[in-house]
């Protein structure tokens, strides 16, 4: 069962007859168009930009600013810590 992202989760697709048959006939068209191929090579580029973004974000210092944080009470990351 392939995955679907959204910006805010993953959800699988194609639980159930109904939804399994068009996908998998939208699958082989692709296949059969030499599609897939070219849309793998399109998403593994943007991959490997994307990466290389971050990484030049990290070592420039302008990630993670401020607003890509999660501020924790210091009480309570010193108990986890313990707990680990």
């Amino acid at each position: 069962m392939p995955r679907h992202v959204t910006w805010t989760n993953y959800r699988g697709i194609g639980e159930t007859v109904a939804e399994a048959r068009p996908l998998y006939q939208k699958m082989k068209d692709s296949e059969n168009s030499g599609a897939y191929a070219a849309e793998y090579r399109r998403l593994q580029d943007e991959r490997i930009a994307a990466f290389g973004e971050y990484l030049e974000d990290v070592k420039s210092g302008s990630f993670p600013d401020f607003g890509n944080l999660i501020e924790t009470d210091p009480e309570v990351l010193e108990a986890v810590k313990k707990g680990i």
